[in-house]
């Protein structure tokens, strides 16, 4: 059995664009904590209302508990922690042998803790996204429902949870993975939720919406590129004229742009040195794919590429030429100074973007233009590296099978 050592430290669990990360704390110069704030890659990110979790280690294995919001709180826990571990080290120097006590409950956190240690199980195969829904998922239920036990988890913990995403601006879709990844994790630690939660609840809250996608229109695009400098309108170009997700193209490669064969190709997984330290990618399928590289972004591609001889990735952060967290909210702030914003979803109400504007949305503008210029369906369906042509079927919206052009040709 491994044996746990006494070193311990907090850390800063937030949400960043590129997911929810750990961070370490930011000292000042005058050796205090700089709150709301956190170093990730040796990067300072601003952190509003962040969570914080004392790390401990057994063995070589890193193990987090998740203290709540305060920073004096979370403090006063890591030296109650400390305190403790120095007490018992004490007692095995001196060879005194502590009181045996019956096996104690697991905490609710220790709990979420074990599960979480088995969804990110190479065995199981679970993608990056998925393994980042059961974290988010029950690190803000914990937070909201304050229980310690898993036994005194109520119905109302849940369905406040789920009412808590709604007012969030979270879309059904994303309310329903959560509350079925919540639902999973209270059944497998012997919560009865068919005892908390009636089965027509239950059926209301992990029904998902009827799929439908939104591109953007001409004039949306037209008007936000006018409103890019040199580097976003590549991004956003990119983004629009290949249907990448955003963690594609932020981790693309010149290697894989093949001017020759005027291909892109889309590796499963790809690790890349940098400075010492393995910047990792994978797909969210974990296969890869080839897709077409049109003579209109061909052509930005090429200058881009001019500009920027000696950089591995195509579209690296400015100055760094390391994968860009950043795109989502400079995409907001540039859709809202275009006049753009909807001034009536929670984002433009609460200042924090609008909802209009969302990165993936590009996809869909690059799915519904290929339909709408003659793209087969089977052959965007693999473009798009979707695991059934049935998922692809949505973008259908009329256009002919005929000869495939460049789509984006008459915007070059």
């Amino acid at each position: 059995m491994a044996k746990q050592n006494h070193k311990a430290s907090i850390v800063v669990y937030a949400r960043l664009d590129c997911g929810w990360r750990r961070g370490s704390l930011i000292e000042t110069r005058n050796n205090r904590i700089k709150e709301n704030a956190m170093l990730y890659n040796g990067v300072e990110y601003s952190t509003p209302n962040p969570t914080y979790q004392i790390r401990t280690y057994v063995g070589s294995q890193a193990k987090y508990t998740t203290v709540g919001n305060d920073l004096a709180a979370a403090q006063a826990t890591l030296g109650r922690y400390t305190a403790t571990r120095q007490i018992e080290s004490a007692n095995e120097a001196l060879g005194i042998i502590p009181e045996q006590k019956p096996e104690e409950k697991k905490s609710l956190t220790t709990l979420v803790g074990e599960y979480l240690a088995e969804k990110k199980s190479p065995a199981l195969g679970l993608s990056r996204t998925m393994i980042g829904t059961y974290e988010v998922t029950l690190t803000e239920f914990l937070n909201l429902s304050k229980r310690v036990y898993a036994d005194e988890v109520t119905g109302k913990d849940i369905t406040d949870y789920v009412d808590r995403l709604k007012l969030d601006g979270y879309g059904q879709k994303v309310r329903s993975m959560r509350y079925t990844a919540l639902r999973g994790f209270l059944r497998r630690v012997g919560v009865d939720v068919d005892r908390l939660i009636d089965k027509s609840t239950s059926r209301r809250l992990m029904q998902k919406p009827e799929t439908k996608t939104d591109p953007f229109s001409k004039h949306e695009i037209d008007t936000l590129l006018a409103h890019c400098d040199p580097y976003y309108r590549m991004v956003f170009s990119l983004l629009l004229m290949t249907g990448l997700r955003r963690e594609e193209g932020a981790h693309l490669t010149w290697a894989n742009v093949h001017f020759d064969r005027n291909e892109i190709a889309i590796p499963a997984s790809q690790s890349i040195n940098k400075g010492g330290k393995v910047l990792k990618f994978n797909t969210k399928s974990k296969k890869s794919r080839i897709v077409p590289l049109f003579g209109s972004l061909k052509a930005e591609l090429l200058k881009w590429r001019e500009q920027h001889p000696d950089a591995v990735y195509v579209l690296g952060a400015p100055g760094k030429d390391t994968p860009n967290t950043g795109w989502l909210m400079t995409g907001k702030r540039l859709w809202h100074e275009a006049g753009l914003d909807c001034h009536v979803c929670a984002g433009c109400a609460k200042g924090t973007g609008c909802s209009a504007f969302y990165l993936h949305r590009l996809r869909h503008t690059f799915a519904h233009t290929c339909v709408d210029n003659g793209v087969p369906i089977q052959k965007l369906s693999r473009w798009l590296g979707h695991h059934s042509i049935t998922v692809t079927v949505i973008y259908l919206s009329g256009g002919s099978q005929g000869v495939v052009v460049d789509p984006f040709g008459k915007a070059a």
